[in-house]
């Protein structure tokens, strides 16, 4: 695998954190891990397998795959078609771009932008201001297809994020929250997310129980009961379906040294 980083310092607006590109060898698998800010990841060539919260998106050349904050994510890339893409990773001050709510858009018009950074991040000559300026051009150049739904899903995410603990996240009471009908949400969440918003609650709640099992700061019964659930016995079977696994052995395989994993 080949591959280019560079860091930024963060500034105002759209926040570059970082920008690469990446060439594989074909027949690679990342590591699931759980984005803490934007990343976006442009297609130049190949076919992979981006997989966002656990949902496949099948991308190839032109195709770009977003990941928002809190998002779970990892590559699987095809043998015989090896994938080459940019990625960015930003934050975004103030109310987001509609258009970042997308999972994964089919961009071929963004090719002579990313073509051009990929140049620009090889000879180690972008800077800050070239990739704040990339991501405001993808932001004009996508934000016309972007729609009500999803607004509606970002508003009902961020509700969940910020309260994984509560044991009443139902559908009626977050559709009470963002002011929409439960018709509307459910819709939106077909639309944008491929799931149901119970789904996506699940979702928010073992990833947050993962991050926090991995931590070791706390006990099992803590866990579940921080995130959202009213007993351990419910918890500890949602989350064997999930993973295949008990939260009790999770956390036995994160205790584990890396030599013996």
């Amino acid at each position: 695998m080949a591959e280019k980083e560079i860091l930024f310092y963060e500034q105002n607006g759209y926040n570059p954190i970082g920008a690469g590109w990446k060439k594989y060898a074909g027949g690679e698998k990342t590591e699931q891990v759980v984005s803490g800010c934007y990343t976006l990841y442009y297609v130049l060539s190949g076919t992979g397998t981006y997989a966002v919260n656990h949902i496949d998106y099948h991308a190839a050349a032109g195709d770009m795959i977003v990941c928002a904050p809190s998002d779970s994510f990892c590559c699987r890339v095809n043998a015989q078609d090896p994938v080459e893409h940019i990625w960015i990773t930003f934050t975004i001050c103030g109310k987001v771009s509609n258009y970042f709510a997308y999972p994964c858009l089919h961009t071929p018009q963004l090719r002579e932008l990313f073509t051009a950074l990929q140049k620009q991040i090889q000879q180690e000559t972008a800077d800050w201001y070239i990739i704040h300026n990339a991501l405001q051009e993808i932001g004009e150049l996508t934000g016309a297809g972007s729609d009500s739904d999803v607004q509606i899903v970002y508003d009902t995410a961020r509700y969940i994020q910020n309260n994984v603990c509560s044991t009443d996240l139902s559908i009626g009471v977050l559709a009470n929250r963002i002011s929409v009908s439960r018709f509307r949400l459910v819709r939106a969440f077909a639309k944008v997310k491929n799931m149901p918003p119970m789904e996506f609650v699940i979702r928010c709640r073992l990833e947050k129980a993962c991050e926090m099992i991995r931590s070791r700061r706390y006990s099992l019964s803590e866990v579940s009961q921080m995130t959202g659930y009213k007993n351990y016995s419910t918890f500890a079977r949602v989350f064997k379906k999930y993973y295949d696994i008990t939260p009790k052995e999770y956390r036995s395989q994160c205790s584990l040294p890396q030599k013996e994993r």
